[in-house]
């Protein structure tokens, strides 16, 4: 029973870790176009 609560945990951080990446990504990508829209 604890080994699943703790497959549930290592799952939260993963998942936490993706949305870090993901929302990093995404305010790179806006500002990468925000910079490409200027040079057009």
């Amino acid at each position: 029973m604890q080994n699943w609560v703790c497959m549930i945990q290592s799952d939260g951080m993963l998942i936490k870790k993706l949305v870090a990446i993901l929302i990093r990504f995404e305010y790179w990508l806006r500002r990468c176009s925000r910079h490409i829209g200027r040079l057009n």
